[in-house]
């Protein structure tokens, strides 16, 4: 069955011919074949519409509007059929014109494999190049996405999900000519309590009750952005904590293999981050498979779609956020899921002992593996004392090596390609990240070719959790004698940063504003280097305050300005404020569908949803509305 795209850019090439046409409707006749509108005939007479509740009627106006104002023609042409049929006025199509974003004259193609890690931005930090700086904060206001469209307020009942929808969620945040398009929504639980990560509503009747929305995927589906990058990009973006500290107290150094590969057991990770990466609930409405789970699939769909193309994956978070993405990251290396092919990932028969074997732990969507403490109490106890000299300090940092490999205890390649022609790279941009993985999950990182650029302020204690805070010179001693013992590792090249360097921001002492995903993006736009001056370059100097008070009073900008008009109440029809319904399509469809109430419903009902349904996907799966330069 031909998708809607296919069937509209067939219509474009004959030049908009009579038989393309014929063609083009037949194929959407047979793509919204599942919204039952013959049923409607049988049920309320020949041609007749269901009667509309006045909120269904709000969300199917809605849309309506929205596919009267897609560039294709055909989706145009049904919603004017829709709106006939829904007796729904169809506004007239408006063009749409937007501006080049603001880092589109940074021309990266020639140089993008470079830019995204392959020699360890060896020569590109300091002085920071131009063109990697853009990058950094491109991909740093991907993950700010997920903090401007989470809801977090616990006396909403969405509260833990995206205010917006897939299709609306970039240009909800200011990202609209970016040149991505959201494909897939990321839903995450966890076996151990992360506050300030997982929220949960107040409401008696919640979206739910277990699960919250953390991150989306996003594909670079514009011709002329995919020029200027020299490739397709695949955006994996994880939402973290965007101000609060309580997750770090519900960390305890508890490390567990990573799991992903069953022969590097000595690869280890910290429990929390793992159990939100690979957590699922079978009596969830939303995880009934985990993150991880999700993003794989989706990542997988994406590189089928996309295959002989020239592709990149860049994930990216920030906090915790910046922790999940480096599992995740090191995931698709390990599992080989960057391999620029349609089929599974290799998973060699001599890996197990058994098939029972191979089935429990090394199915692409296994369980994480189980949870075990790195090291007994007594055993913590007994190294801290016996090194007491060289632990009383915690982190001193001005005694640590300068190079590269100051953190991850090995060196890190600068001269040779660290990106296997046979793959497709994997990079992350980490803001503001914590330690996730003890030494060898970062020397299996360097070995796997995954690029890892970390920004750090140094006044943030985040960067510097969980574990317990080291120089790299007594790492090596203690572990000299206690080769066995695990400690938290940093992995990749660090960018170091320092609020105190920006005569921009005020000196507050609180420790949420120098970990501010915002005010980490203000340092990188005006960092020039080790003991050079500070000077921003073109990023807008109000972002900082958007969701803080960091700026100084003199330049008048008002804190946390960034609000949705009147929180987000709209006037009802007696003219009272309420909170609205949310869109059906914020919420995955198969979890609604599989559920026993839905199948209790009256049958107009789920004919409206499998309606609803559809024509977000058509919503989806048409071209992208009119983006950079575009007249």
């Amino acid at each position: 069955m031909k998708s809607l795209e296919d069937s509209s850019s067939e219509t474009k090439k004959s030049g908009g011919g009579s038989s393309s046409s014929i063609q083009g409707r037949a194929a959407i006749t047979q793509n919204l074949a599942p919204l039952k509108v013959n049923r409607y005939s049988s049920s309320y007479g020949s041609g007749a519409a269901p009667p509309l509740s006045p909120k269904s009627e709000t969300i199917v106006s809605q849309r309506i509007q929205e596919l009267s104002q897609l560039e294709t023609p055909l989706l145009r042409e049904l919603a004017k059929r829709l709106g006939d049929h829904f007796h729904i006025s169809t506004p007239r199509y408006v063009p749409k014109k937007t501006k080049s974003h603001p880092y589109s004259h940074h021309t990266v193609a020639e140089r993008w494999r470079e830019i995204q890690g392959e020699y360890n931005w060896s020569g590109l930090l300091d002085p920071v190049d131009e063109v990697l700086r853009a990058e950094i904060l491109r991909y740093g206001e991907f993950a700010e996405a997920c903090y401007d469209a989470f809801d977090g307020d616990k006396k909403s009942k969405y509260c833990g999900s995206s205010k917006y929808t897939q299709s609306a969620l970039l240009e909800k945040v200011g990202l609209q000519n970016r040149g991505y398009e959201v494909t897939d929504y990321i839903y995450a639980t966890s076996e151990i309590p992360l506050r300030g990560l997982l929220f949960k509503s107040w409401a008696d009747e919640p979206w739910s009750r277990d699960s919250n929305w953390i991150g989306y995927v996003a594909v670079c589906t514009s011709a002329e952005e995919i020029a200027r990058l020299g490739r397709r990009d695949i955006v994996i973006a994880w939402r973290g904590t965007s101000t609060s500290y309580e997750w770090i107290e519900d960390i305890r150094d508890f490390m567990s293999p990573a799991g992903f590969d069953p022969r590097k057991d000595e690869v280890m990770v910290e429990r929390g981050f793992l159990s939100v990466y690979t957590s699922s609930n079978p009596h969830s409405r939303y995880n009934k498979s985990s993150a991880r789970q999700q993003v794989l699939q989706a990542l997988k769909t994406l590189i089928a779609k996309y295959q002989g193309e020239t592709l990149s994956i860049t994930v990216t978070g920030h906090s915790l956020g910046s922790a999940v993405a480096t599992l995740c990251a090191y995931d698709i290396a390990e599992t080989e899921m960057n391999k620029n092919t349609a089929s599974n990932p290799k998973v060699p028969e001599e890996w197990y002992d058994s098939e029972e074997h191979r089935a429990r732990e090394l199915s692409l969507w296994d369980s994480h593996a189980e949870l075990v403490e790195s090291q007994s109490e007594s055993i913590q106890a007994s190294i801290l004392s016996f090194f007491k000299d060289f632990l009383d300090g915690g982190r001193d940092s001005s005694s640590e090596e300068e190079d590269s490999s100051s953190e991850t205890g090995f060196p890190l390649s600068t001269e040779t390609s660290k990106f296997h022609p046979d793959v497709i790279p994997v990079t992350v941009y980490s803001f503001a990240g914590p330690k996730v993985g003890n030494g060898e999950f970062a020397k299996r990182m360097e070995e796997l070719g995954v690029a890892v650029l970390r920004v750090a302020n140094v006044n943030d204690v985040v960067t510097s959790v969980p574990g317990i805070g080291i120089t790299s010179k007594a790492f090596d001693m203690i572990h000299k004698f206690i080769k066995a013992t695990p400690s938290y590792r940093h992995v990749g090249v660090q960018l170091k940063v320092d609020n105190r360097d920006s005569p921009y921001l005020k000196a507050t002492g609180n420790p949420s504003d120098t970990h501010c995903l915002e005010g980490y993006l203000h340092l990188v736009d005006g960092y020039q280097g080790e003991n050079r001056p500070f000077q921003r370059t073109s990023r807008d100097l109000a972002l900082a305050n958007k969701k803080a008070d960091l700026l100084k009073e003199e330049y008048y900008i008002p804190p946390v300005w960034w609000q949705e008009e009147n929180k987000g109440l709209v006037r009802d029809e007696e003219g009272h404020w309420i909170v609205p319904e949310r869109d059906p399509e914020l919420f995955p469809a198969t979890p609604n569908f599989e559920d026993n109430d839905f199948e209790n419903q009256p049958s107009e009902d789920r004919d409206l949803r499998n309606f609803l349904r559809c024509v977000s996907i058509a919503i989806q799966r048409s071209p992208s509305p009119r983006t950079l330069g575009d007249d």
